[in-house]
């Protein structure tokens, strides 16, 4: 019998691409959406954040700050 466990997605393909995290391309967990607007899960934007780095995402390479975060 399959486990129930929220962190386990069985219908993978029913999520939108807008739903996934451009870095680990799960599902959001716990999402921030930076001052350009890409959203990333909190877990996997946090050390580009600390770093200085920039937005990760393809079409955008905004510097990304905490101070302009939407979490």
């Amino acid at each position: 019998m399959a486990s129930n466990n929220s962190d386990e997605y069985t219908d993978r393909a029913s999520i939108g691409e807008s739903l996934l995290c451009e870095l680990c391309h799960n599902p959001f967990i716990g999402p921030v959406v930076a001052q350009c607007g890409c959203t990333y899960c909190g877990a996997c934007i946090e050390p580009k954040i600390r770093s200085g780095s920039h937005c990760p995402s393809r079409s955008c390479n905004q510097l990304l700050t905490t101070a302009h975060l939407i979490i």
